[in-house]
């Protein structure tokens, strides 16, 4: 019987060592298994934080560009003026490619690299921020029906729009005889709206304030279009209403409303307002870059010259 005992408490004592063992390898391999997610989930959060600062970098690079295109736009065409910089533990290069017409807007890729990460942004940087959307307001814009807008808009913009040249568009509207207007002494300068409804709408025309200084009621009617092949520019000091048909290729400038709710409207250029932009039934405006920044509007607008980013997104 004490045989038996001795016998029972060897083997409840190799039980208790094999127990003990198997229960500290567990904890070892728990504990390797432990560290090894942490390690794996240090890598990941390091690899994160590395890839926004990446981040970060390629802004840095498509500011630094837009800060020398500001000092300079021609450089644009000028690789040395835009190097590998290394910054804040990484390093940023910018490349910019012109776009179709680079005089106003060019297309920038920024490479951001911190350690092992890399990211790169693409953004479209125009050169004058007005001259580059569909629809520019300093109010808002409105659309309803099947009215569309294939371009940028931008409304309660943050910069007023461009002031005018007042004394050239002013030379330039008597000069021009097109548009029914031919014998006409002012040619197609007008106060406060036009003489008659123009037969088309060709070359500068300026519908300026009345002459009492109230601001001009512009209406658009009949069925009229741009015809002579050249973009045209209709500059408004006060209000425009269109209610018949109207194909117009080029700029169409407004410090008042300008509603095209009720016509049927095709504009292949761009607007400006200072007011409201109102666009219903099937009109359509389509940002046509060389109906826009062309030599006379260029001479004729105060423009602010900022390079401002008009597309922006991450390509890697």
């Amino acid at each position: 019987m004490k045989k038996l005992e001795a016998g029972n408490r060897k083997q409840e004592a190799g039980i208790s060592v094999i127990a003990v063992t198997t229960t500290l390898l567990l904890l070892i391999l728990f504990a390797a298994v432990a560290s090894s997610l942490v390690s794996v989930r240090a890598n990941i959060n390091a690899e994160a934080v590395n890839a926004k600062r990446a981040l970060y970098l390629a802004e840095s690079g498509l500011a630094t560009t837009k800060k020398t295109l500001l000092a300079d736009w021609s450089l644009y065409s000028n690789p040395s003026a835009f190097p590998l910089t290394s910054f804040a533990g990484g390093t940023f290069d910018a490349d910019i490619t012109p776009g179709s017409n680079p005089s106003s807007y060019v297309i920038v890729t920024s490479t951001g690299v911190y350690g092992n990460s890399q990211r790169v942004i693409e953004s479209t940087v125009s050169r004058y921020s007005a001259l580059s959307d569909a629809v520019y307001t300093e109010q808002d814009f409105v659309q309803f029906g099947s009215a569309v807008v294939n371009g940028t808009i931008t409304e309660f913009a943050q910069e007023p729009i461009p002031g005018l040249h007042t004394a050239d568009a002013t030379a330039l509207a008597k000069a021009n005889k097109l548009n029914g207007y031919t014998s006409r002494a002012d040619g197609n300068y007008f106060q406060g709206d036009f003489q008659g409804n123009p037969n088309a709408v060709n070359g500068v025309m300026f519908i300026d304030k009345y002459a009492s200084g109230n601001s001009a009621d512009c209406h658009l009617t009949g069925n009229i279009s741009t015809n002579d092949g050249q973009p045209a520019i209709l500059i408004i000091f006060g209000n425009l209403k269109v209610t018949g048909t109207l194909v117009f290729n080029g700029l169409i400038y407004t410090t008042g409303t300008a509603d095209f709710s009720l016509g049927n409207v095709t504009i292949n250029g761009s607007i400006i307002s200072a007011s409201m932009v109102s666009e219903g039934g099937s009109a359509a405006i389509n940002y046509t870059e060389g109906n826009v920044v062309t030599s006379t509007t260029l001479s004729l607008l105060d423009l602010v010259y900022r390079p401002v980013e008009k597309t922006w997104k991450i390509i890697n």
